[in-house]
């Protein structure tokens, strides 16, 4: 079982990969013809920072996982947390036009690691803007509420006016590697 994940970790890997570097090749190579032409140039800049975010997204997501995780626990503010993953969210995907980032909560101080959370808040971002194409409606929203002896609990809501899931793949969406985007 180690080695199929081993495998399939590989082979998404280097499609994500030639994925990206296949966009800037072609745009490079048309470069030298087309360079007179300001459409093409608007949109040679913008799909060579979009693949490049790509490319620099897969090494920090390897370099993630073959490091040590060892969380740095300190004190973290969910409305900066919030904020910061929706501006790194929006640099990816520009076009989203409707947008909410509000709370119940917004002083909802707790313990933890800031990056990492950053990195999952961003990471449940993308999905939902992949979803819609980068272009819909984002509804980011937490609250929290106290449970007794268990404390102070954080709920958070990202939804997304994309499709859903289809129902035939909802037993698949833990699966790792697991995907029905195009690109994985």
């Amino acid at each position: 079982e180690g080695r199929d994940y081993f495998r399939e970790f590989s082979y998404r890997t280097t499609n994500e990969l030639k994925n990206a570097l296949v966009s800037i090749k072609t745009f490079i190579q048309l470069f030298p013809e087309k360079y007179k032409d300001v459409n093409f140039r608007n949109d040679f800049y913008q799909v060579i920072l979009q693949e490049v975010a790509r490319l620099e997204n897969i090494s920090d997501t390897l370099g993630f996982f073959g490091g040590e995780c060892v969380p740095n626990l300190k004190k973290c503010k969910m409305i900066s947390l919030a904020e910061e993953a929706w501006n790194e969210c929006i640099k990816q995907f520009p076009k989203i036009r409707k947008t909410h980032l509000r709370s119940a909560a917004p002083e909802f101080v707790f313990e933890g690691d800031e990056r990492l959370l950053k990195r999952a808040l961003l990471a449940l971002l993308t999905n939902a803007a992949e979803a819609m194409q980068g272009n819909g409606l984002i509804d980011f929203s937490w609250s929290s509420e106290t449970h007794g002896r268990l404390g102070d609990w954080l709920e958070i809501r990202i939804q997304d006016s994309g499709p859903g899931i289809d129902p035939e793949n909802e037993s698949r969406v833990y699966e790792p590697f697991y995907s029905t985007k195009p690109n994985g």
